[in-house]
């Protein structure tokens, strides 16, 4: 399963770089959504079964995401200063109080980074929604230290509320009804014309939906385990009965 992901991951790392890609970045992407639907949904069932686990599920994802994220972001900054950009550092000087404090928030916290890509900024430094990100007069990627973290923040937000969808008390039918929810949400963008980037594969709302397919699949994977467990026992309950069936 790592290993999976970790193709994924290099299929996207490849596709930034415009060549070389054997994967669709795009592609590559809602796959590792998936995936770690799946994946959330195994260890939640079968790591973090013991009083306090989800404190403990939260602790460790943050653990894995946020020292990295911030030792690159770190390194990010101090080549910005370095290199000393006049115009971003122009752009920046004429930005809003608000503005300000939400680049710093985003970048600092992670959460809600993905937001970005429905922002731009106008002539005066405030923040506005947009329809495509590139056509806003500043772009508010152009502050945003590891933009390739959007994926991250997608992630967080799932990872908040995968231990609810995970539990055994949410049945099959409610994930089916949600995907189906979404997937008609997905329909609908598409028919009032937001069928390109951001909208297609960066959208919190719609990619719950790969995530949650993720989550169905372990619990078909669970349910097929327990069945060939349950033949396994039933096969070696029966053996046994016919040993000692033949020794008496």
């Amino acid at each position: 399963m790592g290993l999976v992901r970790l193709i994924l991951a290099i299929a996207v790392a490849l596709g930034h770089l415009g060549k070389f890609y054997f994967l669709n970045g795009m592609i590559a992407v809602q796959l590792f959504f998936i995936i770690s639907g799946f994946y959330m949904a195994l260890i939640i069932n079968e790591k973090y079964t013991q009083k306090n686990h989800i404190k403990k599920f939260y602790f460790n994802r943050l653990l894995r995401i946020f020292p990295l994220y911030l030792v690159v972001s770190l390194l990010t900054l101090i080549a910005i200063i370095w290199q000393a950009d006049p115009l971003l550092m122009q752009q920046w000087s004429i930005l809003a109080i608000k503005t300000k404090i939400y680049i710093l928030f985003v970048n600092l916290f992670l959460i809600g980074q993905e937001t970005y890509l429905y922002l731009g900024i106008n002539q005066f430094g405030e923040l506005n929604w947009v329809k495509y990100y590139n056509n806003a007069p500043i772009k508010v990627y152009h502050f945003i230290l590891c933009p390739q973290a959007w994926s991250l923040s997608i992630e967080l937000a799932f990872y908040a509320i995968a231990p609810i969808l995970v539990s055994k008390k949410i049945k099959h039918i409610w994930l089916i009804i949600i995907i189906v929810y979404l997937l008609i949400l997905r329909i609908y963008l598409y028919r009032i014309g937001l069928y390109f980037d951001p909208w297609t594969y960066r959208f919190l709302p719609t990619e719950l939906a790969l995530f949650i397919t993720g989550i169905i699949g372990y619990k078909i994977y669970n349910m097929l385990k327990k069945n060939q467990l349950s033949q396994l026992d039933k096969s070696t309950f029966s053996n046994l009965f016919f040993n000692c069936h033949l020794r008496l």
